[in-house]
């Protein structure tokens, strides 16, 4: 699935060697349909183009948030090293429910959480 523009957003890194590289992100909600304290029944990603995680937080029922970077994690929120899958993909779960978010909503989700 292409992201449209209003969920992705371009990044260039630079590399010592002048290398540089742009990547397109877009960003995905998914809601876990459980009931358990323990887990989090809302996840926000941010994937690169790659299909690879660069952020995510979850927000858990007791009102507390974890978030994940590739330098920092909470306790229970890690950044996957399995390539993410489509919102259609994760939608034939029926626990789940996915959908496409805007960059400003993740970040301003991202900007409520910090790391534990």
């Amino acid at each position: 699935m292409e992201p449209d523009t209003a969920t992705a957003r371009s990044m260039i890194r630079y590399f010592p060697s002048g290398k540089i590289e742009q990547r397109s992100m877009r960003y995905v909600r998914v809601i876990w349909k459980i009931n358990k304290p323990e887990h989090p029944f809302e996840i926000l990603t941010e994937i690169d183009d790659l299909n690879t995680e660069t952020r995510k937080v979850h927000l858990y029922p007791d009102g507390h948030r974890e978030r994940a970077d590739a330098q920092n994690h909470d306790v229970d929120t890690e950044l996957s090293y399995e390539p993410f899958p489509t919102v259609d993909e994760i939608n034939e779960d029926p626990q789940f429910v996915a959908s496409d978010m805007s960059k400003d909503d993740f970040e301003r989700e991202w900007s409520k959480s910090s790391i534990q």
